[in-house]
């Protein structure tokens, strides 16, 4: 089951966040943000509608005694080679510009949600902001998705093709945003701005998805459960990490708790008739962390695809005088797709 959030009272600015800081995010432009869970905002696009100036088809086809088009060019070829352009402007030029105009907003977005932590299911203000920013900027917002309440999706467009752009908000126990997930809230939301304007006349849909609880409770795993990446036909993210990375690792991860039961008895009177579960465990952990690591993690580099374990946790003991019966590890581990 999932913890209780409590829902925080609308504050004057319409965000349901209690106690908000000053600017950049407070400001009136967020008059239009959500009021209650189940609502929807609907601003107006501040970038008007463009309309196609070129009509011609991307690929048309040759003419007569033209040579063919070489091995790898088509649709998407000739449409980087000449642009469908809006009033005369190349459309990523009106994304460049969405983005220019809302810099300091989403600037400010990624600090704010960074110095105000908070973990799994409970991200009530992280998931306000990026949903507030989006309703501002004409996206239609619908939160509390999935029966999820610090989940929301914010859309644009109604064209065939549907494609999401991932927002991840919550923090790392004690360390905070170790991870970066205030840049890839802030990134989502400012691809979603890009886009928005041009949905239509590209044909897309863009569905900006607001995904709580990545770190270990399965956030977009209960949304695809409840069908809310249904018809998605791309689903995308921006991560930060330390170099830059074309090809990112994309691993399964699995969490599992191991247990060794032994037999307790007097630590100093009859240590022979106990079997001590720590001194089991220890040999496991030594071996994981050990053996396996040397062969298996470090064959490759640790952010471009790899095998990893991991030992997060060992609770097990009682006072000293005992032999513990008993001692549990959790573990984590990853695997990429092409290593068994």
């Amino acid at each position: 089951p999932l913890p209780a959030v409590a829902t925080p009272p609308v504050g004057a600015c319409g965000i349901p966040v209690p106690g908000c800081p000053p600017p950049p995010l407070c400001s009136s432009k967020f008059t239009q943000a959500l009021a209650r869970p189940e609502r929807k905002s609907t601003a107006t696009l501040r970038v008007p509608t463009v309309t196609v100036v070129d009509p011609r088809p991307l690929n048309p086809p040759p003419e007569a005694g033209a040579h063919p088009p070489q091995s790898g060019v088509g649709r998407r070829g000739a449409a980087r080679g000449r642009a469908v352009t809006w009033l005369g402007m190349d459309p990523r030029d009106l994304a460049r510009r969405a983005i220019g105009a809302a810099e300091s907003d989403l600037v400010g977005l990624s600090h704010r949600i960074h110095a105000h932590p908070e973990l799994k299911f409970e991200e009530v203000r992280s998931a306000a902001w990026p949903a507030a920013l989006c309703a501002a900027h004409g996206l239609e917002v619908t939160t509390g998705v999935a029966g999820l309440p610090t989940a929301f999706v914010a859309r644009a467009g109604s064209g065939p093709l549907h494609i999401s752009i991932c927002a991840e908000y919550d923090a790392l126990p004690q360390v905070g945003h170790a991870c970066g997930h205030n840049i890839i809230a802030a990134a989502a939301g400012g691809a979603g701005l890009a886009l928005a304007p041009l949905a239509d006349e590209l044909g897309i849909t863009v569905s900006v998805m607001g995904t709580p609880a990545e770190e270990g409770g399965g956030g977009k795993v209960m949304m695809i459960d409840h069908g809310v990446f249904d018809g998605v036909h791309a689903s995308l993210m921006v991560h930060p990490a330390p170099i830059d990375g074309l090809r990112p690792r994309v691993s399964a991860v699995a969490h599992f708790d191991v247990a060794y039961s032994g037999r307790e008895s007097h630590a100093a009177a009859a240590p022979h008739l106990g079997v001590n579960a720590v001194h089991a465990m220890a040999g496991v952990v030594q071996l994981l962390e050990g053996e396996y690591r040397e062969r298996i993690s470090r064959r490759s580099h640790p952010l471009l695809g790899h095998a990893t374990v991991n030992v997060g946790s060992i609770r097990g003991g009682t006072p000293p005088t005992i032999v513990p019966d008993e001692c549990v590890i959790t573990d984590e581990r990853h695997t990429h797709p092409d290593q068994t």
